[in-house]
């Protein structure tokens, strides 16, 4: 018997009463656990079940771990409580079970998530939570480019940039007028992305972002994600299909 702290980013329906259950952990990385009759009403495991809660789980077992008992640590109720924060802590939860690897604990992926998710239930906006999930997930997938320099002549940018999604990053004006479908965006964006990906998350207030720069590094991390590091989420069609 072992008793493992963690999140849980996902459950599937086993059989009539059982879950298979995915969650991240600090210790152990992204495990898989069977939770015996969690689907019936009067189950004490129910109530643990469900995504973005955190609990810790007394389990047993070797190949599979399987579930004995649960006592829940926070459901994030404000979270759940508001659509729109509810949507983004799902989208949370799906990024990082794609970007997580099995049993094997990576360092920071669960301090970040932890983050997130504490963030948005004291009422950080969630939009912000989740570009700043973005940049350090895009960092942590080795697809995040160099926001300081120009991504073709490698200068440090000194004027307004373009962003190229040919080259996965920002352009030089001069270097931009060569590369097709590139994006126009201000000398801030890069600094803002740079702040984003690398300031200490305890230092992380409410930034003030206007709504132009949201659209554009929304629409920049959502490409790289999907065109770079092949990261196709539902959650994320459901976040654009609302508008939010």
């Amino acid at each position: 018997m072992a008793q493992v702290e963690g999140f849980i980013l996902r459950s599937t329906d086993y059989g009539e009463n059982d879950l298979i259950l995915t969650l991240l952990t600090e210790s152990w990385g992204k495990i898989g656990m069977m939770a015996r009759g969690a689907k019936k009403t009067a189950s004490p495991l129910r109530a643990c079940t469900t995504p973005f809660t955190q609990a810790v789980f007394q389990v047993y077992g070797h190949k599979m771990f399987y579930v004995q008992q649960g006592s829940i640590l926070n459901t994030y109720r404000n979270v759940r409580s508001d659509l729109t924060s509810t949507s983004y802590a799902v989208y949370a939860v799906e990024l990082m079970d794609r970007v997580s690897p099995d049993k094997e604990p990576v360092s920071g992926l669960y301090a970040l998530l932890t983050w997130v998710l504490e963030s948005m239930e004291r009422g950080l906006d969630p939009q912000l939570c989740a570009r700043i999930l973005e940049a350090r997930v895009l960092d942590f997938v080795g697809v995040m480019p160099a926001w300081l320099q120009c991504a073709a002549c490698h200068l440090p940018l000194s004027e307004s940039p373009y962003f190229s999604p040919v080259l996965g990053g920002p352009l030089h004006q001069a270097c931009g007028y060569a590369q097709p479908d590139v994006m126009e965006t201000n000398l801030n964006l890069p600094k803002l992305i740079y702040t984003f990906q690398k300031i200490p998350l305890e230092r992380i207030g409410n930034l003030a972002v206007s709504e132009t720069a949201r659209a554009q590094i929304s629409k920049i991390f959502q490409y790289l994600l999907e065109e770079f590091a092949g990261i196709h989420l539902r959650s994320r069609r459901f976040l654009d299909s609302m508008n939010i």
